[in-house]
């Protein structure tokens, strides 16, 4: 029973999602049913200090459900400005993460379709024609995920890939 609830709400979840993403304030999810603020430290590093920002990275993300640049290297230790401008006509959720972060990112997405009002350093949304930005320093070397979260998006494609290597050696 419990297993056949949950596939229930699942499917009511992915159902409901492009709903969700309009849906005015009485039917957002209430804060008190959500999940609470995720961590600002991650395993592949920490929210940035702007003072410290070397570069920024400008992303955009479109009703092709593709982001743009798809792919970045970027130094460990470095502070970095993504710039997410949302040219398309739905919302957007950008997110930092690993592979599996996302993925259960876009789970919870998809279990609390109304959840817009959740936060956290390395994500943010991105209402149509609007522009945010995370600033994040990247702490650890590998290969991390940017995307959107929202069910559906990252399955079409809308998902980067971050490759974070050592810092170069100076002098050499």
């Amino acid at each position: 029973m419990k297993t056949t609830l949950t596939v229930i709400a699942i499917a009511l979840g992915i159902a409901l999602t492009p709903h969700a993403a309009y849906c005015d304030d009485s039917q957002r999810t209430k804060s008190s049913e959500m999940p609470k603020q995720l961590p600002a430290d991650r395993v592949f590093g920490k929210p940035g200090d702007p003072q410290k920002v070397r570069r920024t990275v400008n992303i955009d993300m479109s009703n092709t459900m593709y982001i743009n640049p798809a792919k970045l290297t970027i130094e460990r230790g470095e502070t970095v400005r993504f710039v997410i401008k949302n040219s398309g006509k739905d919302l957007h959720y950008m997110v930092i993460g690993t592979p599996q972060d996302l993925e259960e990112h876009e789970q919870l997405m998809r279990a609390f379709p109304g959840m817009v009002e959740h936060a956290g350093a390395y994500m943010t949304f991105v209402a149509p024609g609007k522009t945010e930005e995370i600033v994040w320093q990247f702490t650890e070397d590998g290969e991390f995920n940017f995307g959107c979260v929202i069910p559906g998006h990252s399955k079409a494609e809308e998902v980067g890939k971050i490759s974070v290597v050592s810092p170069k050696s100076s002098g050499k």
